[in-house]
C-alpha cells in the first residue's frame, strides 16, 4: 500500500512539473538611462506533449531594489509574450534586481533571476549654452540632446530666422535646410541633429545671432564621467 501511495505521489508531482514552462533563460540588460532599462531574456518551453507545446506562454517580470544590501519586496513591473521589455519609471541612481517568471496553463516556472541587475543612472543635468552664430558661414556642433532633436526643437522659430543649415552625409553629401519665414518654418522640420553632429550654419542677415541651446548629455557621453 504505501508503495502505492509513493508511486501515485511520483505520477502526480511528475504531471505538476510537466505542466509548468521550464525556466526563463539568462537575463540581460541590454541598456539603461536614469530612469529606464531595456532587458531581454532566453525563452522557456513546454514539454513536448502534443497538447502541452501548444499552451501560450506569458512572462511575469518583477524587479526589486537594494540598498545598504538589504532588498526590497519583489513588485511587478511587465507582463506579455515578449522574451524583451523596456521598463520606465524607475528611479534615478537606485540598484534593481530582475526576477522573471514564466507562466501557461495556469502553472508557474521556477523563477530567474539575475541579482547583478543595474544601477540607473543618476539624473541627468539639464544644460543651457549660447552660440554667438556671426554672419555668412560658420561651423558649430549640436551641443546636447533635447526632446526630439529635430531642428526646429533646437533652434526655435524665434532664433531660426535668416538661417540655412547644410548637414554633410558621406553617402550623399550635403543636405540643405533653409528656415522659410512666410510660413514661420524651416524647409524640413522633421531633420534630426542628434548631439554632437557637426554642421555648416548660413546667416543672411545683417547681424550675428545669438543661439540659445538648452538639452542634456546624452547618455554614452555621460558613462564616460560616471
Amino acid at each position: 500500500m504505501k508503495k502505492l501511495l509513493f508511486s501515485f505521489a511520483v505520477f502526480f508531482a511528475a504531471l505538476t512539473l510537466y505542466a509548468g514552462p521550464s525556466r526563463p533563460g539568462l537575463i540581460r540588460v541590454l541598456e539603461y538611462n536614469h530612469n529606464s532599462a531595456s532587458i531581454e531574456w532566453k525563452r522557456s518551453y513546454l514539454a513536448d506533449d502534443e497538447e502541452e507545446r501548444w499552451k501560450p506562454i506569458t512572462y511575469e517580470i518583477n524587479f526589486r531594489t537594494r540598498k545598504s544590501e538589504k532588498p526590497s519586496d519583489w513588485f511587478f513591473v511587465f507582463g506579455g509574450r515578449e522574451t524583451s521589455a523596456v521598463i520606465t519609471g524607475l528611479t534615478p541612481n537606485t540598484k534593481y534586481e530582475i526576477r522573471i517568471v514564466a507562466w501557461a496553463g495556469g502553472h508557474a516556472s521556477p523563477a530567474r533571476i539575475n541579482e547583478k541587475g543595474f544601477t540607473t543612472r543618476k539624473r541627468p543635468i539639464l544644460y543651457q549654452h549660447v552660440k554667438l552664430i556671426p554672419t555668412g558661414f560658420s561651423m558649430i556642433s549640436v551641443p546636447f540632446a533635447y526632446g526630439d532633436n529635430k531642428i526646429g526643437t533646437l533652434f526655435g522659430p524665434r532664433y531660426s530666422r535668416n538661417l540655412v543649415v547644410y548637414k554633410y552625409n558621406p553617402e550623399s553629401g550635403f543636405t540643405v535646410n533653409g528656415y522659410d519665414d512666410d510660413f514661420d518654418s524651416w524647409d524640413d522640420p522633421d531633420q534630426i541633429l542628434s548631439a554632437g553632429t557637426a554642421i555648416w550654419i548660413l546667416n543672411n542677415g545683417k547681424d550675428s545671432q545669438l543661439v540659445p541651446f538648452k538639452g542634456y548629455l546624452p547618455n554614452d557621453w555621460r558613462a564616460l564621467n560616471d
